[in-house]
């Protein structure tokens, strides 16, 4: 009698999948499980699939914090902030928005600005593909909180990078006007 497949069995193979950079499918991993086994092991297709989400959920919780980073610096270069909507659902579920958002930002010309290899440093951090699964309250939070530090660290870089004439000059304006 063959023995139940497990979630390292899956993990094993996805790993040996992605050295070969090939797709990590439900039938992939099926197939390749046989043949690192030799047959030994058995796993029907849906328990397969239940156990990939799970591995590859896995993978992504603990870059969650980096999406955060990623949406920070494309909302930047859209030049204009996303509505609390669409950063909520974004939050959730960023391999659904990842295309439309990059999208926004190229049309924005990311691709001519700073912003362009900030992102590049970014998004090398992250796994080839983009997280499929929506995001558990914890992930969540862990994309705020690097939304909000990405935000923070690119302001305070714009700040220091403007020059101290200008500065001076909305002091000034800021005494006059009472501000």
């Amino acid at each position: 009698m063959r023995k139940p497949v497990n979630k390292e069995d899956v993990a094993a193979a996805v790993a040996a999948l992605r050295a070969e950079d090939k797709k990590a499918t439900s039938e992939a991993v099926k197939e390749r499980i046989n043949d690192m086994t030799g047959g030994e092991k058995e796993g029907s297709q849906p328990t397969i699939t239940r156990l990939l989400a799970e591995v590859l959920n896995e993978r992504y919780k603990e870059h969650a914090n980096t999406w955060g980073r990623v949406f920070a610096v494309l909302n930047k270069a859209t030049g204009k902030d996303m509505s609390p909507g669409v950063t909520n659902n974004v939050a959730g579920h960023p391999g659904l928005y990842l295309s439309q958002i990059m999208n926004q930002a190229i049309r924005s010309g990311i691709s001519r600005s700073p912003l362009d290899r900030r992102l590049d440093e970014i998004m090398g951090q992250l796994p080839p593909e983009a997280p499929g699964e929506r995001y558990s309250d914890e992930q969540q939070s862990s994309f705020w909180l690097g939304y909000y530090h990405e935000r923070k660290k690119m302001n305070q870089e714009e700040e220091k990078a403007e020059p101290a004439a200008p500065k001076a000059a909305k002091t000034r304006q800021a005494h006059k006007t009472g501000g």
